[in-house]
């Protein structure tokens, strides 16, 4: 130890570059402060979500089908050809999904599940949409 530690031994634990090993109060604060942030968010954005009130499969446009909510709750499947491509859609647990497509990058497959307004599973190469839709009595956006 050099002679100004021996002076003052607060000075190690002062010194830049060294690890302090005790927890302040402030550190429990700031720590809860960003677990609160966490959790306050979470709960906002699946608050402003709407649940599905129904679903359109459609490409270039024009609805090919729609699915009410009762549709999207029973588990089932339908066949789709959009651009020379072939798609399964299943639904079930009031969500709906690509299950299956032979295009090129299944991006529309890797979605997965979707099963709130306004979510979109798109395949570009197939101009085929699955959009889901609100309740007709829901608000997507307010402006002023």
């Amino acid at each position: 130890m050099n002679a100004r530690a021996r002076r003052d031994p607060e000075r190690v634990r002062r010194e830049p570059g060294r690890l302090r090993k005790e927890v302040r109060p402030g550190d429990l604060l700031v720590v809860l402060a960003a677990v609160a942030l966490a959790v306050a968010l979470w709960t906002a954005s699946s608050l402003s979500s709407v649940r599905a009130g129904g679903a359109a499969v459609v490409r270039d446009g024009t609805v090919l089908r729609t699915f009410t909510a009762a549709d999207l709750a029973k588990d089932a499947t339908y066949a789709f050809e959009s651009e020379g491509y072939h798609y399964t859609v299943r639904t079930g647990g009031g969500a709906i999904r690509f299950e299956a497509a032979d295009c090129p990058d299944k991006v529309c497959v890797r979605t997965g599940w979707i099963s709130h307004a306004p979510q979109v599973a798109a395949c570009v190469p197939g101009h085929l949409l699955l959009r889901v839709l609100g309740d007709a009595g829901d608000v997507d956006v307010v402006n002023r």
